[in-house]
């Protein structure tokens, strides 16, 4: 069923149980808490921007630590509107941290402006690696590529048409210096529209395996060691849609350091084609993810099936 579906399925329940008046008034209430929501969460996002005194701290830190991990992002491109793909690279370049290297793989895009545009940022800041695939290739296909460029310590996953929040790498790199045996960290996470609102903050919870295994609860912003993910061989074509999460299973099967910074740290653009819009944007990860998931059982030492939540679209 469709998300409208849905709500008409919801506004007929409530119409035939308590009649008319009562379902146009429980919908007109929830249409009035989402916009009080998203006014109150744009004005506290407003309120956590560092200010300038806040982030010349932040680089007397940087100055003073003795361990600095260098963070290699991997951008997998295709054909992304131009606009969405310079915010990327854009937010990728105001780190405050400065110790990162993107790589870019992209895949055989066929709109012409993407690879002058990727070269010319390469051009100008020698931390931007590229690599243009001569096949199409998918997701994992495309991310291997932009793996096989990554010399850092750890690397950093960024969707094409996202943003990192600016204290991103800082962040991650300041709790590296408390716990520098993590493998994983992972953070909070926001969406964001075409005119750069932001909403539906994502606050989530300590690790906790039993709730990953039932969905991909870390999502964005996720940071992996670089040598454990080449260990397990990075991404799996076959689990395209979902290849974070049969990433991070596989990963968790060889270590439990992991940590969570419980900060908004990435900004997960809401687009018509993105999962970000919801599950109606790609109802086939889900299914994918499933997979993933049995996969894993079948790896382990436990029984059992996986199914969908009937009343949680992407819950298992």
């Amino acid at each position: 069923m469709t998300y409208f579906g849905d709500k008409w399925q919801t506004f007929q329940d409530i119409r035939q149980t308590t009649g008319l008046f009562s379902a146009i008034t429980f919908f007109r209430r929830r249409i009035v808490q989402k916009i009080r929501g998203k006014i109150s969460y744009q004005n506290w996002w407003k309120q956590q921007q560092l200010t300038p005194a806040e982030i010349e701290a932040a680089k007397r830190a940087i100055a003073a630590w003795q361990f600095r991990p260098t963070f290699s992002i991997l951008l997998p491109v295709y054909n992304v509107k131009v606009q969405w793909l310079e915010a990327a690279i854009q937010s990728v370049q105001k780190q405050i941290y400065p110790d990162w290297q993107l790589c870019i793989a992209d895949d055989n895009s066929t709109l012409p402006d993407i690879k002058n545009i990727i070269q010319q940022y390469q051009a100008k800041d020698q931390r931007i690696k590229s690599i243009f695939r001569e096949q199409n290739g998918n997701i994992s296909a495309a991310s291997n590529s932009a793996l096989t460029l990554a010399t850092g310590d750890y690397i950093a996953l960024l969707d094409h048409d996202d943003e990192l929040a600016i204290n991103a790498l800082f962040e991650a790199a300041k709790l590296l210096q408390s716990y520098p045996e993590t493998d994983f960290i992972y953070t909070d996470e926001d969406h964001i529209n075409i005119n750069n609102k932001h909403s539906e903050p994502a606050f989530k919870p300590a690790w906790s395996p039993e709730y990953f295994q039932s969905q991909m609860y870390t999502c964005h912003l996720g940071i992996y060691r670089t040598d454990l993910v080449k260990k397990i061989g990075g991404f799996r074509s076959e689990y395209d849609g979902a290849q974070d999460y049969d990433l991070v299973l596989r990963l968790t099967e060889h270590t439990q350091n992991i940590r969570h910074i419980p900060k908004v740290l990435y900004h997960w653009r809401t687009i018509e084609t993105s999962s970000a819009a919801g599950v109606q944007g790609k109802p086939w990860a889900f299914q994918v993810g499933q997979k993933a998931l049995t996969a894993m059982l079948d790896r382990s030492d436990d029984s059992g099936t996986v199914t969908e939540h009937p009343k949680f679209p992407g819950v298992l």
